[in-house]
């Protein structure tokens, strides 16, 4: 995986310091902004099914990608434009970028 080439790893780290952070809240809204293939997302999902995630990413293929995990919503298009149609007035607890 070229992920692991890189050595990247915030996907390993920042999701969880996340969920610390909220102390065990269940229910967080999340908004995972250029959402690729869901990786970034990933600890969301294995913390809570009550999570609600919401995923938005440009590239048709990515997001048919991103489909496979449990998202609540995926979104293909460019976030400004999201943001300001389907998303409009929508908050969100947690923003991943």
């Amino acid at each position: 995986m070229v992920v692991n080439t890189y050595k990247y790893e915030a996907h390993a780290k920042i999701p969880p310091q996340i969920l610390k952070r909220a102390g065990g809240r269940k229910g967080l809204t999340v908004l995972d902004l250029g959402c690729g293939t869901g990786l970034l997302a990933r600890a969301f999902f294995a913390d809570s099914e009550s999570h609600e995630v919401t995923g938005i990413d440009a590239t048709p293929e990515m997001t048919a990608a991103a489909a496979k995990l449990p998202y609540t919503r995926i979104i293909t298009a460019r976030v400004q434009e999201a943001l300001a149609g389907e998303l409009a007035g929508e908050k969100f607890d947690v923003i991943l970028l």
